[in-house]
């Protein structure tokens, strides 16, 4: 059984000069196309893996952070629905999404995190940390 793997990464998009799914989609699509005609051929996908950051993100404490991600998630959705679409038939088990760093909220992994003080007195830090890994292990 032969089979192939488009592997794209990265997609993440320069804010200041984004190309549109359209133009993304068709370049691929016309990729494949003339991948068929070569020798040796190369044979189209039968799954592709998207790995890395889907989208740019935004900076912490950046207005409107919320609604930018969600555009830009919106946007990498609709490429990845266009990718199914066109390469393997609307088949979306065919898109495999491994995220990256940019790919979560900032503010939201910002705003969730706590201070803890770990005490300097020898036996309440070893009771500290027995107890603090015990929680992390169960």
């Amino acid at each position: 059984m032969k089979f192939s793997i488009l592997h794209i990464s990265d997609l993440h998009r320069d804010l200041s000069d984004e190309i549109n799914n359209k133009w993304l989609l068709d370049s691929i699509e016309n990729d494949f196309n003339q991948f068929s005609e070569q020798t040796p051929k190369i044979a189209k996908p039968s799954l592709c893996i998207v790995t890395g950051d889907l989208v740019y993100g935004v900076n912490f404490g950046i207005v409107d952070a919320s609604k930018e991600l969600q555009r830009q998630y919106t946007q990498a959705e609709e490429f990845l629905v266009g990718l199914a679409d066109r390469l393997f038939d609307g088949r979306r088990d065919r898109v495999i999404i491994l995220p990256g760093n940019h790919d979560i909220c900032y503010e939201d992994v910002m705003s969730s995190l706590q201070q803890v003080k770990i005490p300097s007195d020898h036996d309440k830090k070893s009771y500290w940390l027995t107890n603090y890994f015990c929680l992390i292990l169960n």
